[in-house]
This record gives structure tokens, C-alpha cells and sequence, in this order.
């Protein structure tokens, strides 16, 4: 159909020209016009003639032609994915608990620090600072309680002094460390008017502690039997002999080799025999001697074995340059079967030059008061 309208334009157009040309009163062409004319008519015949053939060749080419199916698939819609938020819950501002009434801070051990050592039986002051971190006051009637482990002595303690919140305190008790060497501990709280116990720590109720060593001395350092025979010795009135045995209502001090204590037992350490006079008293006066830091008086006392009425008071004493005596320890002893070591700390005393002091008296008729002072003697 296409190539049949082709042709028809071609034949119509070449129609309408000759008739144009018919039609013009124009005159004859020269022969040069004419060829020119002929040349032109045969350049359109062609152009016709290539036409023709351009559009058989391209209806060729479409008939050939199959055209792909195109597969019209719909445009992917991307979303990107959006992470689902995690909802943040703010919990209640919670105000702060109220501060205790009672609390307290550690804040130092002004004596004793942990494990320090002390010898057997030693009498000894420990003292905590404290700090008053509560909100009422702490008031004479507060007091220090013994709350557990190795109670050294000391139940309850008073305080007796007031110390306000925010203020630091020194706690001290007296205690007597045990007779045995080892590790100790004692755990101590603070007791309110009301009778309430508080103490350290975020509860504002844990204890605060003493914890020593106990460790015997190791060196003996003077031998008191062996220089008794220097001591100036008497009754309550005059001076006696020392090794004289011939008159008891006297009083008397003597040394023994091998003393019998009242448990029956014979010991191998030389012994100090002392017997009240009648008036009841006796003592001996040691020569002077310069304690050093560490120095204990140490000795095993009792009855002599068989005096079964036996009932006084050992003293250990001490004066200087012949001054009044000053009473270092004492102890009441009677004749039930068994013995008293003792152990006192005599640091006190460091750098001083003494004069040690043995003395016995008797509670009640001294006739049966016969002691012995199991080797005495200070060690380091």
C-alpha cells in the first residue's frame, strides 16, 4: 500500500509539471536549455528510482524484522528500613534515704594498729579515732560494747564525753592481753542511752576491731633470785637477814633451789621464799635497775606446798632514788592448789633508773604465810 502511494505522488507531480510547462506562454529553449532541462528530468527520475528502491529495501527489512516482546515489568518501589525505636523509660527520681541517726567512721587506730605484738598477760590501752558521721550527737551515756570474738577484759565502757555530728573522737578502753601466745581478735561496737548498738560501715552497724599478737619475751635480761641477797629486806618495823631462817614471827626471805609450790609440783628454777612477821609484812628492795622499752616482770607466784592456811597480797612495786613506792601490780593469793603466772609490762618505766619492790602481806594471821616467787625476773 505504502509503495503503491509512492508511486502515484511520483506520477502526479511529473503530471503537473508538463502541464505547467504546457501552459506558460514561454519561449522555445535554446538547445543548451533544453539539455540542461533533460539532465534535471533524468537527476528526478533517479532520485525517483532511489526512492523506489529505499523503500522496497526497507519494506524487505520489516517484513524480515520480528520485534522482541518487551516485558513490561513494573518499577521496584525501595523502602529503606526503618529500625524500630526502643522505647526509654526514666525511672522515678528516688530521693536519697535519710541519714542515720547513729554512725560511725573509722578513721585511724591511734594504739595498737592490726597485729601488733604484746606480750602475755600485759595490761594495754587501745584507742580508735572515730568520726561522728550520723545526725544526733553522741552524749556521755553513749558507750563502747564488747560485741565479739576474744573479749580481753572490758564489757562496757563509757565514753563520757559528747561529740557531734560531724566531729572525730578518740575511744579508748583498758584490756589485759591473754596469757597465751597466738592471734586475737576483738570486735567492738557503739551503744546509744537507749541501748541501741551502732557502728561502722554502710549499714551503720559493723564493728570496729582490735586484732594483736601475743608473743612471750624471749631474753631474760636480770635475775632477780640471784642478786636477792643485795636487796635490802624487812618487816613492818626493821630491817631482817636475808637467808635467815631462825625466826619466823620475824618475817623471813630466803632462796630455794628447788621450791614446792601448792600444786604439789617440785620445780627446777630457784624460788624466793617470803613469810610475813607477825604484824604482818615483809619486803625486799631491789638494787636499782634501768628499764628498757619492751622490759616485762615476769614470774609464777603461789603458796608454798603444805601451808594450807596461806592468804596475803603479792605486790610488785617500784620506787626512784628512794622515793615513796609506787604499786606497779598486785595479786591475792591463797592456798587452793594452784598457781598464778604473772607477766607485767614495765615500757612505762623505759630509760628510768628503778629500784624494784617485792612485797607480801597478810590477810589475817600470818603464822601459815609462807609464798613463793617462782623465779623472778625481767626479759626482753
Amino acid at each position: 500500500m505504502f509503495k503503491k502511494i509512492i508511486k502515484i505522488l511520483i506520477i502526479f507531480s511529473i503530471v503537473v509539471f508538463m502541464a505547467a510547462c504546457g501552459n506558460q506562454a514561454t519561449p522555445t529553449p535554446s538547445p543548451e536549455e533544453k539539455a540542461t532541462q533533460l539532465v534535471q528530468t533524468l537527476d528526478a527520475m533517479a532520485t525517483i528510482s532511489a526512492g523506489e528502491t529505499a523503500v522496497a529495501q526497507l519494506t524487505q527489512i520489516a517484513a524480515a524484522f520480528t520485534p522482541t516482546p518487551i516485558s513490561m515489568i513494573p518499577t521496584a518501589t525501595y523502602m529503606a528500613a526503618i529500625p524500630t525505636a526502643t522505647p526509654v523509660v526514666i525511672p522515678p527520681t528516688v530521693p536519697p534515704p535519710p541519714t542515720p541517726c547513729n554512725w560511725a567512721q573509722f578513721v585511724s587506730d591511734v594504739t595498737y594498729p592490726d597485729w601488733s605484738t604484746i606480750k602475755p598477760s600485759t595490761s594495754f590501752k587501745k584507742v580508735w579515732r572515730l568520726r561522728n558521721i550520723g545526725v544526733c550527737s553522741w552524749t556521755p551515756g553513749y558507750a563502747l560494747v564488747f560485741s565479739n570474738g576474744y573479749n580481753m577484759g572490758s564489757a562496757t565502757t563509757p565514753i563520757n564525753f559528747t561529740v557531734a555530728p560531724g566531729q572525730t573522737a578518740d575511744i579508748a578502753v583498758n584490756l589485759v592481753s591473754p596469757n597465751k601466745n597466738g592471734n586475737y581478735e576483738s570486735y567492738y561496737k557503739l551503744r546509744d542511752t537507749n541501748g541501741v548498738l551502732f557502728g561502722i560501715g554502710g549499714t551503720a552497724n559493723g564493728p570496729f576491731w582490735l586484732k594483736i599478737k601475743v608473743v612471750s619475751p624471749t631474753t631474760i635480761v636480770y635475775e632477780m633470785v640471784p642478786d636477792a641477797s643485795r636487796a635490802t629486806w624487812s618487816n613492818s618495823t626493821a630491817t631482817i637477814t636475808f637467808g635467815d631462817t631462825s625466826t619466823p614471827a620475824n618475817g623471813l626471805a630466803y632462796s630455794s633451789a628447788n621450791p614446792q609450790i601448792e600444786t604439789g609440783s617440785v620445780e627446777d628454777e630457784s624460788g624466793l621464799i617470803m613469810k610475813p612477821d607477825t604484824a604482818g609484812s615483809v619486803r625486799g628492795i631491789f638494787p636499782a635497775y634501768t628499764i628498757q622499752t619492751g622490759d616485762h616482770f615476769l614470774s609464777v607466784i603461789g603458796c608454798q606446798y603444805g601451808h594450807t592456811s596461806c592468804n596475803v597480797d603479792m605486790q610488785l612495786s617500784y620506787s626512784i632514788g628512794g622515793g615513796a613506792a609506787t604499786v606497779l601490780a598486785t595479786w591475792d593469793e591463797a592456798y587452793e592448789g594452784k598457781v598464778n603466772k604473772v607477766d607485767v609490762d614495765l615500757s612505762s618505766l623505759a630509760g628510768k633508773s628503778v629500784n624494784l619492790i617485792l612485797t607480801v602481806t597478810a590477810n589475817g594471821d600470818a603464822t601459815d604465810d609462807y609464798v613463793v616467787w617462782l623465779r623472778p625476773r625481767i626479759m626482753r
